[in-house]
């Protein structure tokens, strides 16, 4: 279960306290909570766009998270932040992405799983 970070202070703990990795795309902010679940931010960097496109990556993060989710290990507060690029970015680029960062931070608790969910859509 995915709940939503959306106090100033909930983000401001995991950029101070926390983990980051950088992607292409998306960076992933991350710490360790003591709630059991992961609680999910989104946001973009302060000059991504106009407000089109930063809702767009939005929407895009949260889908390739929702996508991701069930293979995710619990317990973490987590940021995905959206980065500019002078490509146009869909939502395989961005699930890519995520997947890549989240296998490198060792976030996913049945990476062959994932691994298997790809080699069935293909």
């Amino acid at each position: 279960m995915l709940v939503r970070l959306k106090k100033n202070y909930e983000f401001a703990r995991v950029f101070r306290h926390g983990k980051r990795r950088g992607g292409k795309h998306i960076s992933l902010h991350y710490r360790r909570n003591r709630v059991g679940c992961n609680r999910v931010g989104f946001t973009t960097v302060k000059h991504f766009g106009n407000a089109v496109q930063r809702n767009r990556m939005r929407r895009l993060m949260r889908e390739a998270l929702r996508d991701l989710a069930p293979s995710l290990l619990s317990g973490y507060d987590i940021i995905l932040m959206g980065q500019k690029s002078e490509e146009a970015i869909g939502f395989q680029d961005v699930r890519e992405d995520l997947l890549r960062i989240l296998r490198k931070e060792k976030l996913l608790a049945d990476p062959e799983a994932v691994e298997k969910d790809e080699n069935s859509a293909d």
